[in-house]
């Protein structure tokens, strides 16, 4: 965790090669989640605009072995982890691609409705 550095997420989305295998940290709110058994992906919105909207998606991916608890989708959360590049996949019948992160630790903050 204290290797980790906050990068601005425009500065990942532009250049994810000059970040992949950084250790990183983020926060942002929960927007989706899939769980397969103790491993989650989902998607936190990581940039808050000044109208208040959270936007600026990262995918993350996290092994919750102790699976103590679940998260929730419009939780606030802080995550620290290692920056594997760009994820590509379909949504709506448009390919998407947003920055793709491994995370090690994840604290829940609070749930923002």
């Amino acid at each position: 965790m204290d290797e980790a550095v906050q990068i601005h997420y425009l500065n990942l989305a532009k250049n994810p090669g000059a970040y992949k295998n950084k250790k990183v940290v983020f926060t942002g709110k929960v927007i989706q989640i899939i769980e397969h058994g103790n491993n989650i992906t989902f998607k936190v919105n990581v940039d808050k605009s000044i109208d208040g909207v959270w936007k600026n998606a990262i995918v993350v991916n996290y092994r919750n072995a102790n699976k103590k608890s679940h998260l929730l989708e419009n939780e606030m959360i802080t995550f620290w982890g290692t920056v594997k590049g760009l994820k590509t996949y379909q949504s709506s019948g448009k390919q998407v691609t947003i920055p793709e992160v491994y995370a090690k630790y994840i604290t829940i903050m609070w749930n923002e409705k």
